[in-house]
């Protein structure tokens, strides 16, 4: 069965999830500070499930990080033409929980996740974003029957998608997602080694959807990638950086492994840019 599916720009890998496309129109702008605040929080904070790490823990972010501005440029391809553009907003708490992630496709709206807690559970939900193209998607050929054997029950409408974590030596090993249904969703895997880590996205029905192989520096920033993507030959990245004074890269140029006339190097894909905001 075919399933239109959308994928996250930014790279904060384990909660990126994909995001499926709504048609709903955005909800008018106000300006008061009680509006704003309850847009930024659309879900409640309160009371918060014990977590093992917090999300920015979970994504090597250093400091007590409130917001981060995701922009990139394309160095090779068709997207070059569109220079260095916005490609995502990600809000935390001052505890380093994930409150609020906004994807962006060349600088336009297209997808806004929130987060928070209700009856004991770490849940998130789609908020509906008015765009004019959804250009970033694309659609998975998957002739599997998905066979139910699992109890659902009524969708509970005040979220979409909770989570379970599972933890091993202080690091997270495992997400596993659940619709509001009570149906398991993706699940998230962490193997870790000295200074690696392998990482794979499992499908609904359990199967590999991605793998990487990630080579780690002494900070636990990403240095090279093995990716499997549907294909037992990887591609292999490199990443390079520039940090903050936090100790936050600020600026990452991904490269990818070519191979011509028998001669393996690297090649420019696209930069990143973080401007982080601290508490």
């Amino acid at each position: 069965m075919k399933t239109r599916i959308l994928i996250s720009m930014l790279l904060i890998l384990s909660l990126s999830a994909i995001v499926f496309a709504q048609k709903e129109k955005v909800t008018s702008k106000t300006s008061t500070k009680r509006t704003k605040a309850v847009v930024l929080s659309d879900l409640p904070q309160t009371p918060r499930v014990p977590k093992l790490t917090t999300d920015a823990q979970d994504e090597n972010l250093k400091g007590k990080v409130k917001k981060i501005v995701v922009e990139m440029k394309y160095l090779s391809g068709d997207w070059v033409q569109y220079g260095r553009y916005l490609s995502g907003i990600i809000y935390f708490d001052e505890i380093g929980d994930l409150l609020r992630n906004e994807g962006y496709i060349k600088g336009k709206p297209y997808y806004t996740n929130v987060y928070g807690f209700i009856d004991g559970k770490r849940v998130s939900k789609d908020i509906p974003v008015k765009t004019e193209s959804n250009g970033g998607s694309f659609t998975i050929d998957d002739d599997e029957v998905i066979i139910e054997t699992q109890t659902l029950k009524k969708p509970d409408d005040r979220f979409e998608y909770s989570y379970e974590y599972k933890y091993e030596d202080g690091k997270q090993k495992e997400m596993q997602m659940f619709f509001n249904t009570g149906k398991k969703g993706m699940r998230y895997t962490k193997k870790y080694a000295k200074n690696s880590v392998e990482r794979i996205v499992y499908t609904l029905n359990g199967k590999v959807n991605v793998k990487d192989i990630i080579a780690l520096d002494d900070f636990g920033n990403e240095i090279e990638q093995l990716n499997y993507a549907n294909s037992s030959i990887p591609n292999k990245y490199k990443y390079e950086y520039i940090f903050d004074k936090q100790g936050n890269w600020i600026k990452q140029l991904k490269s990818k492994e070519v191979t011509e006339n028998e001669k393996s190097h690297f090649e420019p894909l696209y930069e990143t840019y973080r401007t982080i905001a601290y508490y």
